[in-house]
């Protein structure tokens, strides 16, 4: 019995990192371990931050060589929002770290006795 072999089909090298429309990140990224308090996180932006910076880089290693110059210009504006939410999530950090002290118990009982108010069970 001759089994012949399934035709090869010529392939581009897959390029390094997750392939398009692999949603691992979902699963065992950032956001996908629960996080021990809503107001223990209010504190520390670093997750954020370090989200924003891998979701602007992922962009930006995008192929765009089939997108026309108005998609460019479009896709430009919001690269410079996402860089401008970054700039204002690490001066908050920074600031929240400066004041670390005098702020962050201000800031844990109030959202306590909001919650405690909205019942939101915090």
């Amino acid at each position: 019995m001759d089994n012949p072999s399934p035709p090869t089909q010529p392939s581009t090298p897959r390029r390094r990192g997750g392939q398009p429309g692999n949603r691992n990140a979902i699963k065992h990224g950032f956001y996908a371990h629960q996080q021990a308090s809503p107001i223990e996180s209010l504190v520390d932006l670093e997750e954020e931050i370090q989200v924003l910076r891998l979701f602007i880089r992922d962009f930006l290693d995008q192929d765009r060589s089939q997108v026309t110059f108005e998609q460019n210009l479009a896709l430009l504006r919001a690269v410079c929002f996402a860089f401008t939410a970054l700039n204002r999530l690490v001066k908050t950090q920074h600031w929240i770290a400066s004041n670390h002290d005098e702020y962050t118990d201000t800031i844990k009982q109030a959202i306590a006795d909001f919650a405690k108010e909205a019942n939101l069970g915090v």
